[in-house]
Parts: structure tokens; sequence; C-alpha cells
């Protein structure tokens, strides 16, 4: 767990509550451990396109457990907490 990045936790809320997703979707929440360092300086558009390439990175690495996935991603946020 030390490593960026390098765990990813996966939560299905809808699963509990199929209210928060429309019939037959279901909304997943990926986390994952990251340093400021990677975030920290960058302009806005850098900060947008990193952004962008993390959550590619966990869209693939969510691909690997649930085939197909990435084909019926709708949308997604990004942030820091």
């Amino acid at each position: 767990m030390e490593d960026a990045r390098g765990t990813l936790f996966l939560s299905m809320p809808s699963l509990l509550d199929p209210s928060l997703a429309p019939d037959g979707h279901h909304i997943v929440h990926a986390f994952t451990p990251d340093w400021i360092d990677a975030w920290s300086g960058l302009s806005p558009d850098e900060y947008e396109r990193a952004k962008a390439d993390v959550a590619s990175q966990l869209i693939a690495r969510m691909e690997a457990v649930f085939p197909g996935l990435k084909d019926k991603v709708w949308g997604y946020g990004l942030g820091q907490v």
C-alpha cells in the first residue's frame, strides 16, 4: 500500500441501494492512494490532463477484473480528498 496508486479500493453503492443508478446500471467508486507531490505545482491544464490520465489508468485496472467495463462507463469524476 505504500506505492502511489498501488492499491485500488472499489465499492458499488448501487448494489445496496439500486435507486442510486438507473435500472440495469451501477455506480462504481474507485479509490487509490497517491502522493501530493504528483499534483503540486501543476497548471490547471496539466492538472486536468493528469486527472484524465489517472482515470484512464484506473479504468484499465478495473477492466482487467471486469472485462467490458471500459465500454460501459458513462462518465467519471476524479478528485482528491
